[in-house]
Formats: C-alpha cells, sequence, structure tokens
C-alpha cells in the first residue's frame, strides 16, 4: 500500500520521515522500500521518483518481480513518475508497466500500474488496457478511469475510449463511478470525442 495521507493535527511522522530519507543516497534508500511502515515505503519511493536516473529505473524494473506484492506495488508506483518532473523514462517504464501487468496476479497491484501508465501519460498503452475496465476488482476498473482521465485530459478521446468511460460511469461499484465521473470532468464532460 502506499502512503496518499496528510499527517493528523498535532502529528508530523510524514515531514520527518520524508526530510530524513533526503539524507540518503539512492542506493540505501531502496532498503527502506522493505519498511513494514507506509510512511517510510513511501517516502523513500517518492524520494527516488525525483532522483531518478538509470540505475534507479533499473534496480525499480527487477522489483517488478519481487515475490511481495507490496514490493511491487512500490516499484510500480516509483515507474510511474520515474525522472519526475522531466519524466525521462516514460518509454522505458511503460515498457517495463506493461510486461509486469502481464504475469501480476494482484488486483492491488494491477492497479498501481494501470494507475502509473496514466500518470506517465502513455496515451497508447493505456487504451490497449480498455480491457480491464471488466476485471472483477473494483480497484482495478477504477484505475482504468483514471488513467483513461489522466492521459486523456489534453486531446479528443476516441469513440471506443468513450464507450469504456460510458461503462465505467454505470459500474455497480461507487468508487468505480467517481473515477469515471472525475475522468469525464478531466476530459471535459466526455464531450471532446474523436475519431474511432
Amino acid at each position: 500500500m502506499i502512503d496518499s495521507g496528510v499527517d493528523s493535527k498535532g502529528e508530523a511522522i510524514r515531514m520527518l520521515v520524508a526530510t530524513a530519507i533526503k539524507a540518503y543516497k539512492s542506493e540505501h534508500l531502496f532498503d527502506f522500500l522493505e519498511d513494514k511502515s507506509v510512511i517510510v515505503r513511501s517516502a523513500a519511493a517518492r524520494e527516488l521518483q525525483l532522483r531518478g536516473g538509470a540505475a534507479t529505473f533499473k534496480r525499480t524494473v527487477a522489483l517488478l518481480a519481487n515475490k511481495h506484492a507490496r514490493t511491487r506495488e512500490v516499484a510500480a508506483f516509483i515507474l510511474g513518475q520515474l525522472g519526475t518532473p522531466k519524466r525521462l523514462l516514460v518509454r522505458q517504464s511503460a515498457r517495463a508497466l506493461l510486461k509486469a501487468l502481464d504475469v501480476e496476479t494482484s488486483s492491488q497491484v494491477k492497479s498501481v500500474i494501470i494507475t502509473s501508465l496514466g500518470q506517465l501519460r502513455s496515451r497508447k498503452e493505456v487504451v490497449s488496457l480498455l480491457g480491464y475496465a471488466g476485471d472483477r476488482s473494483p480497484s482495478v476498473r477504477a484505475s482504468i478511469a483514471f488513467a483513461i482521465g489522466y492521459v486523456n485530459s489534453s486531446k479528443p478521446i476516441s469513440a471506443s475510449v468513450q464507450r469504456t468511460l460510458d461503462k465505467l460511469g454505470q459500474d455497480k461499484s461507487s468508487a468505480v463511478r467517481e473515477a469515471a465521473l472525475l475522468a469525464a470532468e478531466l476530459i471535459g464532460g466526455g464531450s471532446r470525442r474523436g475519431k474511432a
């Protein structure tokens, strides 16, 4: 699980951890990705995303094959923004994520992989994943909606993408419907339909 919360009033653990993590060399940050604390794992992952680089990419891709789902999840999270803000490794990250998705068994990790592809703005790759809109896991279906909205927020969408988004907007899961609504808002309420 990736930590995306904020500290409760009067607590500063996330800020303290994030500040302390900056003092470590990149090669040592990988040790923190296995920490029991989601706050520590997430802070180390964010720092690795910001630092980027070929060595970080190579080591992160190797983690996609780790036996622990939470480690694979963190690796997918890192690849979703590796090299931020310049994202120098977009194509390489997208290829590695697609390869990992083909063999992934955990719905949570699949969800993070799909979300990461959206964050990379990998339009072609996200369109190739539209079949996951029928996945049994609501988190995977919601991730497809997120990825559609994120990738297609600046360009017209195809008829197939629009149909998928419409389907997700009628999903039995309220979380999926909310993700589809947000995606529709990001792409202009679905009015930016392009060619099929």
